[in-house]
């Protein structure tokens, strides 16, 4: 059985301006309040427009407030760079930690209810953009690739675990291996999504096939899949 990760999922907007800007911010609860505000602005700004409209002028002009403000809370560009992508990160993957650890619901529907969530997103054209945007900066900067690599560790985690759970005869390696092909399936179906009208084939069709293919490796060594 794979280790739970939801812990790791968690962040936290104010410890990470703290560490970024190695400046103790006063725990006021306005002040705060003020700073999740701007990562708002922030994080749809980047999602929307990506580099070409994330400055630090036009981020506090959206949220109402001075650029020496944005400045005091975030120190400059890159600082709130990298606390957007860690809150664009942590958001989606508390979401989908949320659908993996319903004890309501047998593995193998959480698992559906995982990638039906991922898919989802993989065909909305705002997150594709943002997607795009992600991978090319991490193309070119070290730093930003650490970043991607540990929100996409805990992507990675997150499946396998649930893998594990519906066939527990599966080795803990294999479970991470189908875990990551079927992020990684997934993150190729955005692709698809975004140019591949070209073969004619809808994507239900692409997806219903990404699938099976999963249930078939899921369902080796082992009859797991009954449990559901």
């Amino acid at each position: 059985m794979t280790k739970r990760v939801e812990g790791r999922a968690k962040y936290d907007a104010i410890q990470a301006v703290k560490d970024l800007t190695k400046k103790e911010t006063p725990r006021d609860r306005q002040k705060h309040q003020r700073i999740q505000e701007i990562l708002e602005v922030a994080v749809e700004l980047f999602a929307k427009e990506g580099m070409s409209g994330f400055t630090m002028r036009r981020i506090a002009s959206m949220a109402g407030i001075t650029l020496s403000t944005l400045q005091h809370h975030f120190g400059n560009q890159r600082n709130l760079l990298f606390v957007t992508i860690n809150s664009i990160g942590a958001h989606y993957m508390q979401a989908l930690s949320a659908l993996a650890h319903d004890s309501a619901l047998s593995p193998l529907k959480r698992f559906d209810k995982v990638v039906d969530r991922a898919i989802d997103w993989a065909a909305d054209p705002i997150l594709r953009c943002a997607y795009w945007e992600l991978y090319i900066l991490a193309s070119k900067d070290a730093e930003i690739t650490k970043l991607v690599d540990d929100i996409n560790s805990i992507y990675y985690d997150l499946l396998a675990e649930i893998v594990a759970e519906i066939n527990p005869r599966l080795s803990a390696t294999r479970a991470k291996i189908i875990g990551v092909l079927v992020a990684t399936q997934i993150e190729g179906l955005a692709v698809f999504n975004q140019f591949g009208s070209s073969t004619k084939l809808r994507a239900a069709r692409v997806t219903s096939a990404m699938r099976a293919g999963w249930m078939h490796e899921v369902a080796q060594l082992g009859e797991g899949l009954n449990s559901a």
